[in-house]
């Protein structure tokens, strides 16, 4: 990339141009204000207009956080990435931290507006892995067409969204598969913590909501770069 069309996210955060100035801007701060956004629309939204509304969000704020952070929003990016070399191990754990919190008080907030609901059962392992490696091969190939100049900076971000509105609609809706640990941990947190039933029975099955995705990011990633050579 040149270095004036930086590749975006999902990416390491690099500078591109950007209708806003938001240099000085924490990069964990980024990805805590827009991982509480998505959870707040994913929390909120029902029915045919949820992977609409979850691709339009998860659009804004890649747009609006791509040059700053990278614009991950979800963990098993940043684990995918911090694998690559892309990101250092350090700054992965506060970018990590930074979503799950995002995500959790989204949820808490999603809860005093909405009530407090009962998460569905987590998705199977294979479910998640597999539907969370689709997600990181498409997002992370969007960055590359990007690098390779294949697509501008701004025109990105509404690939990534309209990906993810693909996913949700073909197969997440209709499986229950979350994509993103730090939503469906955030989602469980709040609820157990809002006394929902079931209590902290709700974390349970993390192996599928956190562990799967996590997994599923690492092969989408190592698959994406076995493909691109």
């Amino acid at each position: 990339a040149t270095p004036t069309e930086a590749p975006v996210a999902p990416q390491g955060h690099e500078e591109s141009p950007h209708l806003f100035s938001m240099r000085s801007t924490s990069p964990w701060f980024i990805e805590f204000a827009g991982t509480f956004c998505i959870g707040l629309v994913f929390s909120m939204a029902s029915g045919f207009s949820h992977p609409l509304a979850t691709g339009a969000i998860y659009m804004a704020v890649t747009y609006m956080g791509a040059h700053i952070s990278g614009a991950h929003f979800n963990p098993a990016i940043t684990c995918a990435l911090t694998a690559a070399g892309d990101l250092r191990p350090l700054d992965a754990s506060a970018y990590v931290c930074s979503q799950c919190a995002g995500a959790f008080l989204a949820a808490g907030l999603a809860s005093l507006l909405t009530g407090v609901s009962v998460p569905t059962a987590p998705a199977t392992f294979g479910n998640e892995a597999a539907l969370t490696a689709a997600l990181v091969f498409g997002c992370l190939g969007i960055g590359d067409w990007v690098a390779r100049g294949l697509v501008t900076a701004r025109e990105s971000p509404a690939l990534v969204g309209s990906w993810i509105c693909a996913l949700s609609i073909a197969f997440t809706q209709r499986l229950g598969a979350g994509l993103n640990p730090a939503i469906s941990f955030g989602m469980r947190a709040a609820a157990a913590a809002a006394g929902a039933p079931g209590g902290r029975l709700l974390l349970a099955g993390a192996s599928s909501f956190v562990l799967a995705p996590l997994l599923g990011g690492l092969g989408g990633a190592g698959l994406l770069a076995a493909w691109l050579g």
